[in-house]
């Protein structure tokens, strides 16, 4: 004898069997979703939280640095030795000492700054250093005139040294006279411009230099 199944009977538990497994996996696919933009919202707010941790690392190395250099560029700043040269002011210094010391003869000669970074072997990141070489040649009563010369040139905006020097006598024998000159030097003053490359300065600097 053959059993057949009795459908009638097996309809209902079939349909709910059916309605409950597209509830589940409806239940399953919203989850799935669910947890994906969760997921996705997660690495976002990790990725967030990295970049501000690196903008705050950031912030306390540039505070570091700013308050380690702060005071020598405040120096720089103060002594005029950034951005832009003084040249007139060199010039005139050194005119001024050559009358406070009534020198009878003074000559000079400055000649157009040189970038001197990249001579120093150096990288100094987005500051170059310039050098115009201002050549002397003074006829002094003693040497220590010279000394007493380099003194007022201290006074003057800018920020030198001397590269070199060199002390002759003029006359075979010394004239004990305060008017006479005695010995004649030469020397090679190096005055320094740190320029800081900003737009604003790299546009002046190709104004300068068509």
């Amino acid at each position: 004898m053959t059993l057949e199944p009795d459908w009638n009977y097996m309809k209902k538990p079939l349909i709910i069997f059916s309605v409950a497994a597209a509830l589940s996996l409806s239940v399953l696919g919203w989850a799935y979703a669910h947890l994906a933009r969760h997921a996705d919202t997660y690495t976002k707010i990790t990725l967030q939280i990295r970049q501000q941790k690196a903008a705050i690392r950031q912030h306390l190395t540039d505070t570091a640095t700013l308050k380690k250099y702060l005071h020598t560029y405040a120096r720089l700043k103060q002594r005029g030795a950034l951005n832009s040269e003084h040249r007139l002011a060199w010039i005139n210094g050194f005119r001024r000492a050559v009358q406070q010391l009534k020198l009878r003869s003074a000559r000079y000669r400055l000649a157009a700054r040189q970038e001197v970074t990249k001579y120093f072997g150096i990288s100094a990141g987005n500051v170059q250093l310039y050098a115009s070489t201002m050549a002397i040649d003074v006829e002094l009563l003693h040497e220590g005139d010279l000394l007493s010369l380099l003194a007022v040139l201290r006074k003057t905006p800018g920020l030198f040294n001397a590269a070199s020097c060199s002390l002759r006598a003029k006359e075979a024998r010394i004239v004990l006279n305060a008017q006479a000159s005695n010995v004649v030097a030469l020397c090679r003053i190096n005055w320094y411009t740190f320029v800081i490359n900003t737009t604003e300065n790299r546009d002046a600097q190709q104004a300068s230099n068509p």
